[in-house]
């Protein structure tokens, strides 16, 4: 699998952009045939001041666009972090088990899911032990009411709760220079 993404060269076109955009406004302003006129200075002013609150917008934009001279970032993959969501798995079988919830594990490519949907989700001792253990592992963890959205799966119920637990394997790491 190949996936290429361009977001420094789409934040850079942008910010070109936007300095051509600088560059032809301060060219109209300042080579304006109006200039000349008697009335043109306070409308100069004005549009000057304008300008200049448009470009401090424009620079406070671009400190969000470039971040600082930061090293490059590799993704690489944790089988440890995979192995450890096979034993949750189990668990999460045996916690929907007791608290009679539905259950839907889905792994996709580097990332993972354990979604438990029920009315009654009351956890204590063992169940609480593993409840903790999936809140400790997971990267994300949301829990929201559930919607029937039609597609018939066992989380697909209106109106209870569900808990996601998503799962990454994989780490990013900065790359040395």
């Amino acid at each position: 699998m190949k996936i290429e993404r361009y977001f420094y060269s789409e934040a850079k076109a942008e910010w070109e952009q936007q300095l051509e955009k600088m560059r032809r406004h301060q060219e109209a302003l300042y080579l304006s045939e109006d200039r000349s006129d008697a009335g043109a200075e306070e409308t100069d002013v004005e549009e000057e001041s304008a300008y200049m609150e448009w470009i401090s917008e424009v620079m406070d934009e671009s400190k969000n666009t470039f971040p600082a001279d930061q090293p490059p970032i590799c993704t690489i993959a944790n089988p440890k972090k995979y192995s450890e969501f096979r034993g949750l798995v189990n668990e999460a079988i045996e916690l929907a088990r007791a608290v009679r919830a539905n259950l839907l594990v889905n792994v996709e490519n580097l990332t993972a899911s354990i979604i438990l949907v029920g009315d009654d989700m009351a956890f204590a001792g063992e169940e609480k032990q593993i409840l903790d253990r999936l809140t400790e592992s997971a990267d994300d963890v949301d829990v929201k009411l559930s919607v029937d959205v039609g597609d018939g799966s066992p989380t697909d119920i209106d109106g209870i709760v569900q808990m996601e637990f998503w799962f990454d394997f994989y780490e990013e790491v900065e790359m040395e220079e």
